[in-house]
């Protein structure tokens, strides 16, 4: 039997080997440690109680610049941007008084002087005792996800102002009138235009802004605003071009320039007038199906020369049966996946076949002719005609009548719109005053409550990564409010949409999108919700 002394030999080594495989088990959980903030991809500091850094992951130095040995006992705000002001440093100190992480969207400077976008949450560190030792923070560089966000959103608000920019065929005595426009999947700057005249005549814009995105969309409202200003002024279409041009001289950049189609329709007279500014010809075919003519260039392209000029050569008068067609490069230029081209003859002859149909039908038509030669290939410029016919059965001449697409009045709502991006806030701004909407701006959650307040916004788009203020916390305080709980929120976020969607719409928001939106679903979402 074993002594006494022997048992208790026995049990110290037992427990001395229970405290061996504690020791390895700490151990090896401490290198797992180890290795995981050494490779993880986010970012990650770690500073004592005063914000002194005490170390740093590679992911911080392939990040910021800073190696190590740069940024150990140095503080965090090596990294401030000087774009966050005290308020935004007060919240994320309240936050850690309550004893609560901050997470929110923050500006950072790389070592370089560079700007980044940062994901970041701040957690404070206790001991056993609750006693705070450290703060350590984890952060994400979301800069690109954000710049490809941004670019997403302008692509698809040039597509939305584009759109808008087409105006309804107009219903004339003695024509039949159609158009058709179909953007590329990149939105080109092309659009078309009628604008009834004072005498009763009707001038035609066809007009490609060479590019593609926002810029160019943008150009294309200025060239449309600008011409139908010195349309207005009763100016001939030559003058309105060389006006046009002296305005686009200052707008444009250096080697961007727009090419502009203007025809005048006089339905007294029956005679089509026109100047061109280096655009692609029009044609105008005989009833038989025979180019009749080509209406050439009469100048260079807007935007490029101080100088140019442009002529006006005189009037053709329609007679029964013909038809004017015009269009952009973008139809003839249509390229099958082995270089061909469509070209102009592929384009006249679509137009001869269908030459009986309605001036709609064959603007279509010349669309989806387009699309079946380059057998659906990917559309790189926009597909533009319009299309004229003189009827063969004439009735009396008459005043212009333009089709209203937009002629329901409605009081006027307000929106605020709260994201920290000034881009994308601007977008919203000019799309939604585009649909009759008011709009008042926040760009954190702090002015966002004091906004929201003052204003009484009938609707409300959040953001949920802001600098000061998460978006979610915000949602909350807007539903606690009782002057804003009753409000209608929609959330916008391109953090973890899944999971994000659940949780804003279980705490009282209305819908629900992902950046970047629609615009067209946001403003039926925004329609419904303030009906």
């Amino acid at each position: 039997m074993a002594t006494g002394m022997e048992c208790r030999s026995q049990a110290a080594q037992s427990d001395a080997l229970q405290t061996i495989v504690e020791s390895l088990r700490v151990l090896q959980t401490s290198v797992l440690l180890s290795r995981i903030m050494e490779q993880t991809s986010d970012s990650v500091i770690l500073t004592d109680t005063k914000g002194v850094i005490q170390y740093v992951n590679p992911a911080f130095e392939a990040t910021t610049g800073y190696c190590k040995d740069e940024a150990l006992g140095k503080t965090p705000r090596i990294l401030k941007s000087g774009l966050h002001d005290a308020e935004f440093y007060r919240q994320m100190w309240a936050q850690f008084a309550q004893g609560l992480p901050f997470k929110g969207m923050v500006i950072n400077r790389k070592k370089t002087g560079k700007l980044y976008w940062s994901q970041q949450t701040i957690t404070s560190l206790r001991d056993e005792t609750g006693q705070l030792t450290h703060f350590i923070s984890v952060s994400q560089d979301i800069t690109e996800l954000r710049q490809k966000q941004e670019q997403e959103f302008q692509l698809q608000l040039a597509r939305d102002v584009q759109q808008r920019f087409y105006a309804a065929a107009p219903v004339l005595s003695g024509f039949d009138i159609g158009a058709s426009a179909h953007p590329a999947d990149e939105t080109g700057g092309d659009y078309f235009d009628f604008i009834p005249m004072a005498d009763g005549s009707l001038v035609i814009a066809v007009a490609d802004a060479k590019g593609h995105g926002f810029s160019s969309a943008l150009v294309m409202s200025l060239t449309r605003a600008y011409v139908r200003c010195f349309a207005g002024l009763q100016f001939e279409l030559d003058e309105i071009l060389a006006q046009v041009n002296r305005m686009l001289l200052k707008d444009l950049e250096h080697g961007h320039f727009v090419t502009l189609f203007l025809a005048r329709l006089s339905p007294s007279h029956r005679t089509l007038s026109y100047a061109s500014a280096g655009h692609i010809p029009s044609f105008i075919l005989l009833d038989s199906g025979d180019v009749r003519c080509t209406l050439d260039s009469t100048g260079p392209p807007l935007g490029l020369f101080s100088n140019s000029k442009f002529s006006l050569p005189q009037a053709i008068r329609l007679h029964p049966g013909e038809i004017a067609v015009f269009l952009t490069d973008g139809v003839a230029e249509s390229t099958t996946p082995d270089g061909r081209q469509f070209g102009a003859q592929r384009v006249l002859d679509q137009v001869r076949i269908h030459m009986h149909d309605s001036a709609s039908n064959i603007a279509d038509g010349i669309y989806h002719a387009t699309r079946a030669f380059v057998q659906g290939d990917f559309q790189d410029d926009d597909i533009t005609s319009v299309i004229i016919k003189a009827d063969r059965f004439l009735g009396n001449p008459r005043t212009v009548e333009i089709p209203d697409t937009h002629s329901s009045i409605r009081e006027k709502k307000k929106i605020l719109i709260v994201d920290d991006d000034p881009h994308l806030r601007l977008a919203l701004k000019i799309r939604l005053r585009a649909n009759h909407y008011d709009t008042v701006q926040a760009s954190d959650g702090n002015s966002a409550i004091v906004v929201a307040q003052k204003e009484q916004p009938d609707l409300i788009i959040l953001d949920l990564g802001l600098p000061a203020g998460d978006g979610l916390a915000v949602l909350e305080r807007f539903k606690e409010s009782d002057t804003l709980s009753q409000i209608p929120v929609i959330i916008m976020t391109g953090r973890d949409p899944q999971f994000n969607e659940q949780k804003t719409l279980q705490a009282g928001a209305t819908a629900f999108f992902r950046k970047p939106p629609d615009v067209s679903e946001l403003l039926d979402v925004i329609r419904v919700a303030l009906s």
